[in-house]
């Protein structure tokens, strides 16, 4: 079935960009916490 595997190529790409953006997150926020500390 297409739809199937047409339904899973957008999931997996926006758990990747999800997965980014959580890490430039914790990027910007770990300097800002050392400092705060």
């Amino acid at each position: 079935v297409p739809s199937l595997g047409d339904k899973r190529l957008p999931q997996s790409i926006v758990v990747v960009e999800v997965d980014l953006g959580v890490g430039e997150a914790v990027r910007i926020q770990s300097p800002l916490r050392a400092r705060a500390v």
